[in-house]
């Protein structure tokens, strides 16, 4: 099976090389990218963006001398609402990670942009780490003061988001739409079930497994926004029927240890895990060496040894998981289609030529308890999120959905999709100026018959002079 990761690495070593090196005689290609002008922003998602330390302003994610266990840091927060109120006395954003060493994310992209004069490009980097609904309010601060700062009439910014900046900007958009130009997703999960490996095992940075250990990531308030509402994730072996958990209960947690920092790990889960390691590691889309910069690739528990235990007292960390899934599932339930607003174009790049895990089959409900997600379910999509759980939910129209050949770690890197996707963001925004002209041009039509047919005794029917036929975009 494909290792997605290590792919996107190749990917973006391959494509970091530039046509004009390789193809030194040749002519240069025809460059559709669009000239866009006015403010956009550039946003990465899980682990996309720089930490630094508040004081020494020092990197902590990422910083390698960790991964090599050279120097020792903490990404875990606290567990109470004050701590993570108080967070950035300890820990600081600063942009967005837009490469590690020669591996692209996101900064040919920004060169690309930033080539255009007219263009105003930014990063909106955060603490990716925080409840989303937290972090939607800080992008409504930026976004407003950048049409503070314009000069000329704001158009609103045109947001190119990965992964789960494209959820955040997604609420931001439910609270203010005007703030939008146009939203582009790129590799924007609903849900991605991939996050409970991390949840329940820990993941390595390298050589590092203190990093992001199940504890840190279980203080993450952003780990539960990639839960399913609808409760998907397992199917029983037996009847190939749906197992739905309500993974925005804290008994469903609970029950079924999915988390060791608020039940203890099965008796036979150490054995189950040390059967199925090999077996998985050939199967599953694993990070090897690699850097691991965006979501989980996979639930089963090939990261760490054995599932691991936890130093949080049982009844705090109960009571933050109740807090904290009944928020993030506030969060969740917000991002729902309201006809009553009028939404900027939309659209979508996603990946859909690599497998990636949508699930996991199990003996029943023993299974769950033990750990044992090794018999995996996959389907196409980047490596990380499945092409059915993508960003926007239902209801909302899209003008295009283009997908890429790349991993989830490359989508960003992938020039020309992002730029057949900004293409069809702005031959929206121009259709919906022709319409609302068009519309204009009707009333001025109407109110003048009304006024001509009072003063000369005429009657108007009221039908409209003028057939104008406009093209539809396509609803999700």
């Amino acid at each position: 099976m494909d290792n997605a990761r290590l792919r996107a690495v190749k990917e973006n070593l391959l494509t970091s090389i530039s046509m004009e090196q390789i193809n030194l005689f040749s002519s240069s290609p025809k460059d559709d990218f669009p000239n866009i002008d006015g403010d956009v922003v550039i946003m990465g998602g899980y682990r996309g963006s720089i930490l630094r330390d508040a004081k020494t302003r020092r990197r902590v994610w990422i910083p390698i001398k960790v991964g090599l266990n050279i120097r020792k840091i903490s990404l875990e927060i606290g567990l109470s609402e004050d701590d993570e109120t108080n967070v950035t006395k300890d820990i600081i954003p600063d942009g967005i990670l837009s490469h590690i060493g020669p591996i692209d994310i996101s900064r040919k992209l920004s060169r690309r942009l930033q080539a255009n004069p007219n263009c105003r490009v930014h990063e909106f980097g955060y603490d990716w780490r925080l409840s989303l609904d937290n972090l939607s309010k800080q992008m409504v601060d930026y976004l407003r003061s950048l049409r503070q700062k314009s000069s000329a009439p704001w158009k609103g910014a045109l947001v190119i988001a990965h992964s789960m900046g494209g959820v955040i900007a997604h609420g931001v958009m439910q609270q203010d739409p005007s703030l939008f130009r146009g939203l582009l997703y790129v590799g924007s999960p609903i849900s991605c079930v991939n996050i409970l490996g991390p949840l329940r095992n820990g993941e390595n940075v390298l050589l590092s497994s203190k990093v992001l250990a199940a504890q840190v990531n279980f203080t993450m308030r952003s780990s539960f926004v990639f839960m399913p509402l609808d409760g998907r994730c397992f199917v029983d072996k037996a009847t190939g029927e749906d197992i739905r958990l309500d993974f925005f209960n804290v008994n469903t947690w609970v029950r079924y240890r999915l988390s060791p920092c608020v039940a203890a790990p099965h008796p036979l889960s150490l054995k189950s895990v040390h059967e199925e390691r090999r077996k998985v590691e050939g199967l599953t889309t694993t990070k090897s060496r690699t850097i691991n910069v965006a979501e989980p690739t996979s639930l089963a528990p090939h990261q760490a040894p054995s599932p691991q235990q936890s130093s949080l007292p049982i009844a705090d960390a109960v009571d933050y998981l109740r807090r904290t899934l009944e928020r993030t599932r506030k969060f969740k339930e917000s991002l729902a289609f309201d006809p009553s607003k009028e939404y900027p174009p939309l659209a979508v790049v996603y990946g859909g030529s690599v497998p990636t895990v949508r699930g996991a089959r199990v003996s029943g409900e023993h299974d769950i308890m033990v750990g044992d997600y090794s018999d995996m379910i996959f389907g196409p999509g980047d490596g990380v999120v499945h092409s059915r759980n993508l960003m926007p939910p239902k209801g909302f129209q899209i003008c295009a959905k283009v997908q890429s050949e790349r991993g989830h770690v490359g989508l960003l890197s992938d020039v020309p999709s992002i730029g057949t996707a900004l293409k069809a963001i702005l031959d929206e925004e121009s259709r919906r100026e022709e319409k609302a002209a068009d519309e204009n041009v009707l009333k001025d039509i109407r109110k003048a018959d009304i006024t001509s047919g009072a003063g000369n005794g005429c009657q108007c029917d009221g039908q409209n002079t003028v057939d104008v036929q406009y093209g539809a975009a396509v609803t999700v």
